[in-house]
């Protein structure tokens, strides 16, 4: 990753996710950042990244999604209007996991309420591409 000529400016948010409403503090909070669609997972600098923004928001899951690559030939998009994410998962001490269901429902919240995909046009299971 070539530190020097890219922006690393990211947009996250903090979730409570299972949160009853009309009382705060009642979820299971979880993080959520958005990075840009060219981002490799796999890359070691990345994954590194990753791992020390987990560790740094210091929650139970920090959820990182991008947008899937219209050349990503090993995903499916029912039409050329679907908007799919890949989701990756890294916990407080960096490790990563394979599924979190309240860092899913947390970055569902941000794809569909924040980012403007609203409800009602994508059900959860048409928005990702997890490992």
């Amino acid at each position: 990753m070539d530190r020097g000529t890219k922006d690393h400016s990211r947009q996250c948010w903090i979730i409570d996710s299972f949160a009853f409403p009309g009382k705060q503090g009642t979820g299971n909070p979880a993080a959520v950042v958005l990075l840009a669609s060219e981002t490799n997972p796999n890359d070691a600098d990345t994954q590194q990244w990753m791992k020390s923004v987990a560790i740094e928001f210091n929650l139970s899951e920090t959820a990182f999604i991008w947008p899937c690559d219209r050349n990503d030939t090993h995903i499916q998009k029912r039409n050329d209007d679907d908007k799919l994410f890949h989701i990756r998962y890294y916990t407080c001490n960096g490790s990563e996991v394979d599924l979190c269901g309240h860092a899913t429902l947390a970055s569902a919240s941000v794809v569909l309420h924040i980012l403007g995909f609203g409800p009602g046009k994508k059900g959860v299971d048409d928005i990702f591409h997890a490992k």
